[in-house]
């Protein structure tokens, strides 16, 4: 499906989750960039749709990642540049982003261990630390993690 219109409702409502309200309201977010939107679809993160921009996409990674989604029924939007530039957060977009669904996990149901070893982080400013984050507490054995 191509979609050349801002007006479409896809395209708002992504534009929307810019908003914080939004995304808690919907209890979606947008992921953003060939290497987290790869991430969340080799992990079977549940994605709602990927739209992305032909003319800015040059990957081959990528390529495999829509050819992927496809096969797994995730709706693979394309667009213009121009309107997937109102869509991105970050300067210089890499053409593709995934509007995925939060999977908040709450602590009560966490079984701590004897010492629990958690790690907490406050507003990051970038989602791309989390990754790191993410693999050092694995690398050190951290029993869980918190934002």
């Amino acid at each position: 499906m191509q979609i050349t219109s801002r007006q479409n409702p896809k395209i708002k409502q992504t534009r929307a989750l810019q908003s914080r309200k939004t995304r808690q309201e919907s209890g979606l977010f947008v992921v953003e960039g060939i290497r987290h939107v790869g991430e969340a679809i080799q992990t079977n993160y549940p994605i709602e749709h990927i739209i992305f921009a032909p003319e800015i996409l040059r990957s081959e990674f990528a390529e495999e990642m829509i050819d992927i989604a496809h096969g797994r029924g995730i709706p693979v939007i394309e667009t213009t540049a121009d309107i997937f530039n109102t869509l991105a957060e970050k300067t210089g977009p890499q053409g593709i982003i995934a509007v995925a669904r939060q999977t908040p996990t709450p602590l009560k149901s966490l079984s701590p261990t004897t010492h629990p070893w958690l790690v907490a982080t406050v507003s990051p400013q970038d989602p791309g630390n989390l990754g790191t984050i993410l693999r050092t507490i694995d690398a050190v054995g951290a029993d869980g993690f918190v934002i």
